[in-house]
């Protein structure tokens, strides 16, 4: 991975962690971007307790379809699954912000900035 690639990772860590702890839920990034694996694994730990590991993936073009499908019918909630994979669920941001907001990880009056 190239140097700018790196940073521009780095920042877009930073950006959701920023966007976790603006509206009162925990989060912090992983030192070397959780490269070291085991209890320093994943990009960012996020969450009471610090509980959930995270990745954060950014990229020009790679996510076109997974836009175009949720943006149909605009949906709220998007299941994806690879054949002989475990179905993974995609979320915009402010779903993903209500379903934190529900569990308590923010406060509402928060949320909505």
């Amino acid at each position: 991975m190239g140097k700018s690639q790196k940073i521009k990772g780095s920042a877009f860590e930073r950006e959701i962690v920023n966007w976790h702890n603006n509206r009162g839920c925990p989060a912090k990034r992983q030192p070397l971007s959780g490269a070291l694996k085991g209890e320093h694994g994943g990009d960012l730990k996020i969450g009471p307790a610090l509980g959930y590991i995270a990745e954060c993936k950014r990229r020009a073009r790679a996510y076109k379809d997974l836009y175009d499908a949720i943006a149909q019918d605009d949906s709220d909630i998007l299941f994806i699954r690879a054949d002989r994979k475990p179905t993974l669920v995609v979320l915009p941001m402010a779903t993903y912000e209500s379903l934190i907001q529900e569990l308590g990880w923010i406060p509402k009056e928060v949320g909505d900035v």
